[in-house]
């Protein structure tokens, strides 16, 4: 019977701290998600999100030569081991940033991650995309602005002069291309025509002329006959 009230007075606060838990945790999780952040490749190399291609290299071979390990020697094992880290952190970022079509993946990734960290504060923690982003919310994940719906208005509609030029150059292209066909047909009809004379021409002569290197060939066959009567 003694043991009553202190079983009674352990279960209470063992299910008060065992109710508490959930709250504690969410909290973690909560923090988790938009405080400890990993560092971008953009921040490892000191450089913007907008830097140029040109500038990525720059910073990381001045970045490559400042923590070479050749260039670093420390007695402090613990130091070395920190310049190590921090020069394979700027290789792995120049590896991902270097190469154009690996950056515009890596800037994709790190615009879906940060919606789901602003989900995160929010406290919609498994906030997960049903559908595909479409072109509009991609790039302005990727932090490029919004398309302007003015754009063609505000400059002028230059497309539509575009389109007719484009419209004048396939005409012109057509006409150009009719009357090379044309000449080129005209010469060789022309050149068949020639050629056509030429051969009747021949035909025509070649007639007479037989006939008379035949006769040419009897009358001297003739005379050397007479010849050798004689």
């Amino acid at each position: 019977m003694a043991l009553q009230p202190f079983c009674l007075c352990f279960c209470r606060l063992h299910f008060k701290h065992f109710y508490q838990l959930p709250s504690a945790f969410n909290a973690t999780v909560h923090v988790q998600g938009y405080q400890h952040m990993p560092e971008t490749h953009y921040q490892v190399l000191g450089i913007h999100k907008q830097a140029s291609q040109e500038q990525v290299k720059a910073a990381y071979l001045g970045l490559s030569k400042e923590l070479h390990p050749d260039l670093n020697h420390r007695e402090d094992e613990k130091d070395m081991e920190e310049i190590h880290q921090k020069f394979v952190k700027v290789n792995n970022a120049y590896s991902v940033l270097g190469n154009k079509k690996e950056r515009r993946v890596y800037d994709l990734h790190m615009g879906i991650q940060k919606e789901q960290n602003m989900a995160a504060k929010t406290g919609s923690v498994h906030t997960f995309r049903t559908k595909h982003m479409n072109f509009d919310e991609r790039s302005r994940s990727m932090g490029f602005k919004s398309q302007d719906p003015n754009f063609y208005k505000s400059h002028g509609n230059y497309q539509q002069n575009v389109g007719m030029w484009c419209a004048v150059v396939v005409v012109v292209g057509l006409l150009a291309q009719g009357l090379g066909v044309m000449m080129l047909m005209n010469q060789h009809s022309s050149t068949r025509d020639k050629s056509i004379a030429a051969d009747n021409e021949i035909i025509m002569t070649s007639g007479p002329n037989a006939m008379r290197y035949t006769r040419l060939g009897e009358q001297r066959r003739e005379r050397l006959l007479v010849e050798k009567k004689v």
